[in-house]
This record gives structure tokens, sequence and C-alpha cells, in this order.
């Protein structure tokens, strides 16, 4: 019996060969962000440009960028 108020969702695998746009944006997204996190003090332009794309820049530790666990 579903409960109230949540939706059921159903897994879809694709392709490989679909290669979605939305997913290589994200992939062009994280891989400046994951490179920074690891080594924040080693000069990364990609990041310096990605960083002002996030949610409440230049405010945004804890709110648009969010590391875990920590």
């Amino acid at each position: 019996m579903q409960q109230k108020g949540l939706a059921r969702f159903d897994i879809i695998f694709s392709d490989k060969k679909s290669n979605g746009a939305g997913l290589q944006i994200a992939d062009l997204m994280a891989h400046p962000i994951g490179r920074h996190v690891i080594n924040p003090k080693q000069e990364n332009r990609s990041y310096n440009i990605v960083e002002k794309k996030f949610h409440k820049y230049p405010f945004h530790v804890g709110k648009g960028l969010k590391i875990f666990p920590k």
C-alpha cells in the first residue's frame, strides 16, 4: 500500500549511446568543482568560472555548494 503524498518512481536505464546533453553539462560542471574540493589551493580557472554560477554567489558555501561528508 502506497502512503498518501509519496510518488512512485521507476528506474530507467538508458544506453550509453544516447549521450544526453544534460549529462555532458553535468560532467563539465562537476569536474572543476571536484578538483577544487580535492585541492583548493591549486589554480583552477575552470572552477573560477563555474563558481560564479552557484546559487547565492558569493555567499554560496553551505548554500549553493554543499560538500558531503563533513
